[in-house]
């Protein structure tokens, strides 16, 4: 009994394979359960030949075995919608031939009915299904064709009370179809929805355990940023130390603007810590943040005019790290330069294109000067702008303007 169980449930998954959808795999099932059940028949009906001897149409009963077998085999070499055309082909042809031997009386189109069932559990539950349409046309089409047509065969006569009898046996054997390919036909539902729901539940353990593990990645990535922005935080405080005992006024200069490039990025990793979910962060919040930090060291905090305008363009670390450093270069550079009266007006207007940014930064000075951009007269400040553009696959300008003008274009994309 095992050995036909498991032979039955291997013809039942004839065609089935790990990519096929819910609904298709409910379908290639129902079609092979469908193709089995017609051979089933077609073998029982055979026992008519026992009563009808000579008249018994044996070729006939043999072509929609072998149709039968054909569909079966066409769904075991995935090719399921000439499966399921064949079977519809099939079934109808069967039925109408049936229906054309016996006298109409006798009520052999009634089998249209468990066959019009069995398309409609074949078909999407969830949509109005085109194919499913198609095949409905054709039976109905096959439905008409045996009320309202006759074959020139010779069909089989009865008596009145033969007749009645049949029409008994015709209508109880198809509402007993019915109901017997309903009940199967939603087990195979039942049991493929149980398997759903297993799967789903599998699913949603999965995803369980996966929103467990970013948590804890993202705990370890806020502790990452964390311990990066102390030590960074440590650093900045030995330059501190060494400013405070060094006496060389240019070692102090140099030793500041490295405290600022260093405070720059460390701003970075302060702020991805705050915001560890977005991984992002706005380029407006870091540069204001940026310049008032800077300007504070400078202790300009009451003499520095602001004036900032910002499209909404959020930057990852990759693009944060260098466009800090490039905006303290600038920033550096307007201070030392540009200030009038021991005053500064710094602006900044960062505009977003498609996929890239264009910012215009600015000061009121006196700009730059004309050997400037000399190689042998460059300055750290600016060679870093420049190499930091290029780590930003951006491009850089100088130019004076009522004042210096240094305008970056950078890609986002």
């Amino acid at each position: 009994m095992n050995k036909l169980k498991i032979y039955f449930n291997s013809l039942l998954n004839l065609g089935i394979n790990a990519n096929n959808s819910v609904a298709e795999k409910r379908k290639i099932k129902t079609l092979n359960c469908l193709n089995l059940f017609v051979i089933v028949c077609l073998i029982l009906g055979s026992s008519n030949s026992a009563y009808l001897k000579s008249k018994y149409p044996v070729l006939i009963e043999l072509l929609f075995l072998v149709i039968a077998i054909v569909s079966l085999v066409f769904n075991y070499k995935k090719k399921y919608n000439a499966s399921f055309l064949l079977f519809t082909f099939n079934v109808n042809l069967a039925i109408y031939y049936v229906s054309e031997y016996y006298p109409i009386e006798t009520g052999a189109y009634l089998f249209y009915y468990p066959f019009i069932t069995s398309i409609v559990l074949l078909s999407d539950i969830d949509k109005l299904n085109k194919q499913a349409l198609v095949h409905l046309g054709i039976t109905l089409f096959g439905l008409v064709l045996s009320l309202f047509t006759s074959l020139p065969i010779n069909k089989l006569e009865f008596s009145n009370s033969e007749v009645h009898i049949l029409w008994l046996y015709n209508v109880i054997f198809s509402v007993i179809t019915t109901a017997f390919l309903t009940l199967l036909l939603a087990r195979l539902i039942f049991n493929q929805n149980k398997e759903v729901l297993k799967n789903l539940n599998k699913v949603q353990h999965t995803e369980g355990e996966l929103k467990q593990t970013l948590k804890q990645k993202d705990t370890l990535l806020a502790e990452l940023h964390h311990r990066v922005k102390n030590n960074l935080a440590i650093i900045s405080g030995l330059l501190n130390l060494q400013i405070d005992a060094s006496k060389n006024d240019e070692v102090k200069t140099e030793l500041a603007e490295t405290k600022h490039r260093i405070l720059s990025m460390a701003l970075v990793h302060k702020m991805l810590y705050k915001n560890i979910e977005t991984k992002k962060i706005l380029i407006s919040d870091y540069s204001h943040e940026l310049i008032v930090e800077i300007a504070n060291s400078y202790n300009l905090n009451d003499n520095i005019t602001l004036n900032e305008k910002y499209d909404e363009v959020e930057l990852s670390t990759n693009h944060l790290i260098p466009y800090g450093l490039v905006l303290n270069e600038i920033l550096t550079n307007s201070i030392k330069y540009g200030k009038q009266n021991n005053k500064l007006n710094f602006s900044i207007v960062c505009k977003k294109n498609i996929t890239t940014v264009n910012l215009i930064i600015k000061d009121d000075g006196n700009g730059f000067s004309e050997n400037a951009f000399e190689s042998n007269n460059t300055s750290l400040g600016l060679t870093l702008i420049k190499t930091l553009s290029e780590q930003l696959d951006g491009e850089v300008k100088f130019y004076n303007k009522n004042g210096a003008v240094v305008e970056l274009v950078f890609d986002i994309s």
